[in-house]
C-alpha cells in the first residue's frame, strides 16, 4: 500500500474517531478503534474522556511516526512531533477528498505521485 494511503487508512480508521469522541466505536464502524477505546479506557466507564482520548492520539501519533517517518512529518503542521485534534482533522480531510477523486476516476495525488517515483 501507499505511505500516504497507509497513514490516511489507519486516521480514518482509528485517529480521526478519537477525535470527535467515541459514538463510532459503540455502533460497530471502526474495529480498530473499538481496540483503542477498550485499551485506553482507563476508568472502564465506556467512553473515552478527553485525556484518555489524548492518550490515545499521542499513541497513534507515535504508530504512525514510527511507520511513515514523512507523511507524518507533513501531517504535523506546528512540528511538535504529535497529532493534534486538527491534525488528525485535517488528515481526515485529505482521505475523504483522495476517496472522492478516486471514486470519479482519478487517481488522488498520492497515486500518481508514487507511478511516477516508479
Amino acid at each position: 500500500m501507499r505511505p500516504i494511503a497507509t497513514i490516511l487508512a489507519l486516521i480514518a480508521c482509528c485517529a480521526a474517531p478519537l477525535a470527535a469522541g467515541d459514538e463510532a466505536a459503540t455502533k460497530g464502524k471502526h474495529p480498530r478503534l473499538a481496540e483503542l477505546k477498550q485499551k485506553f479506557d482507563a476508568n472502564h466507564d465506556g467512553k473515552l474522556d478527553e485525556t484518555e482520548r489524548a492518550a490515545a492520539r499521542a499513541f497513534v501519533s507515535q504508530k504512525l511516526k514510527e511507520k511513515h517517518p514523512q507523511a507524518f512529518a507533513k501531517a504535523d503542521a506546528d512540528g511538535n512531533g504529535e497529532l493534534s485534534k486538527e491534525e488528525m482533522q485535517a488528515l481526515r480531510e485529505k482521505l475523504k477528498a483522495h476517496r472522492a477523486e478516486k471514486k470519479q476516476g482519478g487517481e488522488g495525488k498520492a497515486g500518481k505521485a508514487d507511478k511516477a517515483a516508479k
